[in-house]
């Protein structure tokens, strides 16, 4: 099954979705493209004289990225929990199986050293 990083946003096509329907998208929407440059966007700004607006575009996006991202969370609390226990089951698993792999090398290097 799909984990929860993948369901509720974990890719570009989900981050998209939730940068369009926020304000100021077309500010946010050049972070997550494939060709964004930073020091691109900063020439433009110096060149525009317009860094002030800018920041405060990015601080009115930034706040409303948050406040989905605490709306999916609140949202899926229950779930995200269920994973949490599932991550830590599964990590004893894994201590399980690493331990068992090194108690059958050292037989087996015991039955080697037996054998010759």
């Amino acid at each position: 099954s799909a984990t929860l990083l993948s369901e509720f946003g974990h890719t570009r096509g989900a981050v998209m979705a939730m940068i369009s329907g926020s304000d100021g998208d077309d500010m946010l929407s050049q972070f997550v493209r494939a060709d964004f440059d930073a020091k691109e966007l900063i020439k433009a700004a110096v060149r525009k004289d317009t860094i002030s607006d800018d920041l405060a575009q990015l601080r009115q996006g930034i706040s409303v990225l948050e406040n989905q991202l605490r709306e999916q969370v609140v949202s899926h609390h229950g779930r995200l929990i269920e994973q949490v226990a599932q991550a830590k089951d599964l990590e004893a698993l894994t201590d399980t199986v690493t331990d068992g792999v090194a108690r059958l090398q050292t037989s087996l290097v015991s039955v080697r050293s037996s054998i010759r």
